[in-house]
């Protein structure tokens, strides 16, 4: 029925119903046409009746549920039209043609509307397929790093790995916990370094860490390429936080571009470089807890001296 909408369309207009590609054998111009394009307007008058546009339309349907149900219903639709147009008395008042004609307008927004709604989360589907990838990615390069750490880790003592779907716990020597947790951002991020639609942010069990954000320069920048934000505090920051740090949700996390455009108290640090980071903040973190724990060990000693210095 498709096709024959078409034939009927070029035998009403004596033109093709769409704008077609520059190279016709470019299978997904060809592809997007046929899904994404409304057809052209018919001009309708005396010898082509608005009726018969209609029956068109109803068979170029992108949706072939909203076209005929069989061929019957399309011979009774012509032969309705056509003898209408034969008898004068039959033919719609102008009232009746104006509405029509209102309707077939409206009617075409809202399929174009449909059809733009339907592009859209296509385009988000394969988005996020393209971003899954790049996940992966990530989360392969941070395995690897913890797999030649613990190589050469001769202690029992190693580095273990709790994977969660695509997030992920990295269990330290001696206490602590790494995280990485994955979260989109809609609306996006507009940066400086590009458009971000995904992030993650990595954090100690102190809150310190940092963000990755996926950044893309322009529309052809299918995969995108992983960049580091540590935040810091700025000088009116407050209440002042641990730092570096990254935000872990996607309502917060828009503090980054605000903090791109000079808009808000904290300061972005990008960094092309992902190789170490997470062993870094494991270095980092493990050492922090051994002063804490150093601080622990210490205090009774103290009081107790104070307390023998008293008497």
């Amino acid at each position: 029925m498709y096709a024959m909408g078409i034939v009927f369309y070029e035998i009403a207009s004596l033109k093709y119903p769409y704008k077609l590609p520059q190279d016709l054998s470019d299978y997904d111009a060809v592809r997007q046409m046929h899904l994404y394009q409304q057809p052209l307007p018919i001009q309708t008058g005396t010898s082509i009746p608005v009726g018969f546009s209609h029956i068109i339309y109803r068979l170029l349907e992108k949706n072939p549920g909203q076209r005929f149900s069989n061929w019957s219903e399309v011979k009774h639709a012509l032969d309705t039209v056509w003898t209408s147009q034969g008898n004068h008395e039959s033919s719609p008042r102008s009232v009746i043609s104006s509405l029509l004609h209102i309707t077939e307008q409206r009617h075409k927004e809202f399929t174009r509307q449909q059809i733009e709604e339907q592009k859209h989360h296509e385009e988000l589907q394969e988005q996020q397929h393209l971003d899954a990838v790049q996940k992966q990615r990530l989360l392969q390069l941070i395995e690897r790093e913890v797999a030649e750490y613990n190589e050469h880790c001769h202690f029992k003592e190693k580095i273990t790995i709790d994977r969660i779907g695509s997030d992920l716990n990295l269990y330290l020597p001696f206490g602590g916990v790494i995280s990485l947790k994955f979260f989109g951002v809609d609306p996006p991020l507009n940066l400086k370094v590009g458009k971000v639609r995904c992030a993650a942010v990595l954090q100690d069990s102190d809150k310190i860490g940092l963000n990755f954000l996926l950044c893309r320069d322009d529309t052809d920048d299918l995969y995108g390429t992983w960049k580091v934000c540590r935040v810091r505090n700025g000088v009116a920051s407050s209440p002042m936080r641990p730092e570096p740090f990254g935000f872990d949700n996607p309502k917060d996390i828009h503090q980054i571009e605000f903090a791109d455009q000079a808009l808000t108290r904290y300061r972005n640090d990008f960094s092309d470089q992902l190789q170490d980071v997470v062993l870094q903040l494991a270095k980092d973190s493990m050492i922090r807890m051994k002063e804490a724990q150093g601080k622990q060990n210490n205090r009774p000693v103290s009081v107790f001296l104070t307390k023998s210095m008293h008497r």
